[in-house]
């Protein structure tokens, strides 16, 4: 599965994920499992609980996926 694929990765930063619609809501553990495949540093999350600062967490996930080529649709 999707889900197991994912942990396969973030172990290698010493987290998982149970849910992935919960667990990737705030951007943090997917801007970590983008990092952990892609060998790169992304840009540096956003820390607050507030809705704004998950929707900007999960925009910079999507602008570095976007950023290597990647239509997003």
């Amino acid at each position: 599965t999707f889900t197991a694929w994912c942990n396969s990765h973030l172990r290698k930063a010493g987290t998982q994920i149970e849910n992935i619609e919960e667990d990737f809501r705030d951007g943090l553990k997917l801007m970590l499992l983008l990092e952990v495949i892609s060998g790169e540093r992304l840009a540096k999350p956003e820390r607050g609980k507030m809705r704004v600062h998950k929707i900007s967490n999960v925009n910079k996930a999507l602008d570095f996926i976007a950023s290597k080529g990647v239509k997003l649709v």
